[in-house]
């Protein structure tokens, strides 16, 4: 397959389209009266193309149930749980690759199994001895499906409906100078009408050359505790865009990784208008006439198939309700299920903080965290200054119950920071909202 060819946004569809149909069970699926939105990542090695990560959800961890930050996963929007499916990923590939006997058992027969039956495929790294990190292989490329645009400024595209002339149809998503009203209990700015249309806030604001951050989708009358304190999706994106898609915990051994190409789908007419305003939204680069940041955009394709008889909207969403659970698979796992309003297992509660470790979702922070450590630990020739820092850390805190959570934050690359770190600081309205998150679990302490 020649991904040059003008019809490659319909073959990843038609690619995702056959494992929904033939490996998502019905039981992960919304039923009649149910809508989703789901999103996979494909790899590509030598044009040879396969899923390796799949979700769906449309829900984000609301501020009352906010607990621990190494339990709880606080957004299960799709695309969200599909990258960090995707770190899962990287991590048992890179056990696979250091590991090819599997003596040290970190993957499972089966598991091991299924990665050696493709072995040509699925060992995709090789070692950079120059920076002492692990790099994909020439070939191996990444390509991220969305089955409908990011929540926040990606999904304010104009449109062209009932003759209504370059409208911006919203989803709801708030400027984080919105929220942080909301949040300070002031006046916000009303949108003109009852259909979500804003027409004072453009993609940009030219004059400061300001971007605005946006929320997840919130109501204006929401209460402060049913706030999400999670990005919009489109920023997360664009974030991972400068900082690489294998995510901060990972930034110490993996050089960045970015996507190839990012295919969503859409009912939206005007395609290539829309493509170059999704690459606008997506560029940091473009909101900073000074930033010397590196933005690396992948290449975007739409495609259309949003009949009623999509596998994955069926009819007009506003006729149903959104699925009340979240779904991840990542290769070779099973699928599982999780809350999205407690960001533990489907069935627990976050009301007694101690059992959060035995109701946590194995996809949490906590689990890469102890996934790395265990990688680190059994390559000490390779990652020697790593290991000296973990056990000097280890020795000062004395800690008989290792926390990996806080033993590999202290790891992370120093790039990475700060790289993030400048961004926050050029984005007061960024600061102030992370602030505010960061205040919840110092308050609940």
């Amino acid at each position: 397959m020649n991904e040059n060819k003008l019809n490659f946004g319909e073959f990843i569809y038609n690619l995702v389209n056959d494992f929904y149909s033939n490996y998502i069970l019905k039981s992960s699926k919304p039923q009649p009266n149910q809508w989703t939105i789901i999103s996979c990542i494909i790899m590509e090695n030598n044009n040879q193309y396969k899923i390796i990560c799949f979700s769906s959800g449309t829900k984000s961890l609301p501020n009352c149930n906010y607990k621990s930050r190494k339990f709880q996963i606080f957004d299960c929007h799709s695309e969200i749980l599909a990258l960090r499916c995707f770190k899962f990923f990287l991590i048992n590939a890179l056990y696979y690759h250091t590991d090819k006997e599997n003596k040290n058992n970190f993957l499972s027969r089966e598991e091991y199994e299924l990665f050696k039956s493709m072995d040509n495929f699925y060992d995709i790294f090789e070692f950079n001895s120059q920076n002492n990190k692990f790099m994909v292989k020439k070939g191996v490329n990444f390509h991220l499906y969305i089955s409908e645009t990011p929540c926040g400024e990606c999904s304010n595209i104009l449109y062209n409906i009932n003759k209504r002339q370059n409208l911006k149809e919203m989803t709801g998503s708030k400027t984080l100078e919105e929220c942080l009203n909301i949040i300070n209990k002031k006046n916000i700015p009303k949108n003109n009408d009852n259909n979500s249309i804003n027409y004072n806030k453009d993609i940009s604001d030219e004059k400061n050359n300001k971007y605005y951050f946006r929320t997840k989708s919130i109501r204006s009358d929401f209460k402060v505790n049913n706030l999400s304190f999670s990005l919009s999706c489109t920023d997360k994106l664009m974030i991972r865009n400068i900082l690489g898609y294998q995510g901060k915990y990972l930034s110490s051994i993996i050089e960045p990784l970015f996507f190839k190409s990012l295919i969503i789908n859409t009912s939206l007419d005007n395609n290539a208008n829309n493509i170059e305003l999704f690459k606008e939204c997506l560029d940091y680069n473009k909101r900073k006439i000074n930033s010397n940041k590196i933005c690396k955009i992948p290449e975007i394709y739409f495609v259309q198939h949003k009949d009623e008889e999509s596998l994955f909207k069926g009819n007009i969403k506003n006729d149903k309700n959104s699925l009340p659970f979240s779904t991840y698979w990542y290769f070779p796992n099973s699928i599982k299920k999780v809350d999205p309003s407690n960001g533990i297992k489907t069935g627990g509660n976050v009301k007694d903080i101690e059992k959060l470790d035995f109701l946590r979702v194995k996809l949490c922070n906590f689990d890469l965290c102890q996934n790395i450590f265990n990688f680190l630990i059994h390559n000490r020739t390779i990652f020697l200054k790593h290991v000296n820092k973990i056990e000097k850390n280890i020795l000062k805190n004395d800690k008989s119950n290792l926390d990996y959570y806080d033993i590999i934050c202290s790891l992370i690359n120093h790039d990475y920071l700060n790289k993030k770190n400048i961004i926050i600081k050029e984005n007061n309205d960024l600061k102030e909202f992370i602030g505010k998150k960061r205040n919840i679990f110092e308050n609940k302490k």
